[in-house]
């Protein structure tokens, strides 16, 4: 994979907002940060062997970018998290069995945000409700993998699940 920074496009998102989007090329890798990500991918993929990879790594947004900016930015400080879940009107939901397809997840470590998932699948017919969801890991690529089934889950000392209020369906 070749990434040449001399190659930018522009992608109008708004009649305000103007991002960047680089051409990757090729199988080969010139940028050694770029293979340490592809290294990273590699342990997570033999780490955790059933998640699925859905993107190559890159840096351009977070796990938080995917979930609350569809893909276009990084969100690096927790308490940013906080603030967007009360101003975008998100709310808890208290019951696992409640959590539907397009709710939120959040990996919280001593009250700080460190991870955020979309759900895309709720199976209510196994004994534990098993929750999937896509995510994405650091810089490196998006997986799609059940709520416990990454590197976040680990050292997470609680899991929420949020709904838009909007779009509530109790």
């Amino acid at each position: 994979m070749i990434l040449n920074p001399n190659e930018i496009n522009f992608v109008e998102l708004t009649l305000t907002t103007r991002v960047p989007d680089h051409f990757i090329e090729n199988n080969q890798v010139i940028d050694p940060v770029i293979a340490g990500k592809i290294e990273l991918d590699r342990k997570y993929r033999q780490e955790f062997s059933t998640a699925i990879p859905r993107s190559n790594p890159c840096n351009y947004y977070n796990c938080h970018g995917l979930t609350f900016a569809s893909r276009r930015t990084r969100v690096i400080n927790s308490n940013e998290i906080q603030i967007i879940l009360e101003d975008d009107s998100y709310k808890q939901i208290e019951n696992i069995r409640n959590v539907m397809p397009g709710d939120i997840v959040v990996y919280y470590q001593e009250g700080d945000a460190q991870h955020s998932a979309i759900v895309i699948n709720v199976d209510l017919t196994t004994v534990l409700t098993q929750v999937k969801v896509v995510s994405k890991w650091g810089e490196g690529s998006e997986f799609i993998h059940l709520i416990n089934d990454c590197p976040y889950a680990r050292d997470s000392d609680e899991i929420k699940y949020y709904r838009v209020h909007s779009v509530e369906h109790e």
